[in-house]
């Protein structure tokens, strides 16, 4: 399996990223870490790229911004107790 890593918010300073896991056949399941400001999943999902989940790191706004943009109610959000609790406010 090969993992590619893609900055998806560069121009905002934050550190959202993009990870691909595939070997090249078929559809490629990507993991969002982090939805922060700048985020736009149209820019990042190529042909073939299907969004998995969302992990968010920390409950700081630079970090999950962007999140009602990115995936839709489908797609898992990964969160530390901790962090699920305070977005749930």
């Amino acid at each position: 399996m090969r993992v590619t890593y893609q900055h998806a918010n560069p121009a905002a300073g934050n550190e959202s990223f993009l990870l691909r896991f595939g070997d090249g056949d078929g559809e490629t399941p990507c993991l969002l870490v982090d939805a922060g400001t700048g985020v736009d999943p149209s820019r990042l999902l190529g042909a073939g790229d299907r969004l998995v989940a969302v992990c968010l790191t920390h409950a700081h706004l630079d970090h999950y911004a962007a999140l009602a943009a990115v995936g839709g109610p489908e797609t898992p959000v990964l969160a530390s107790p901790a962090t699920a609790a305070i977005l749930d406010d």
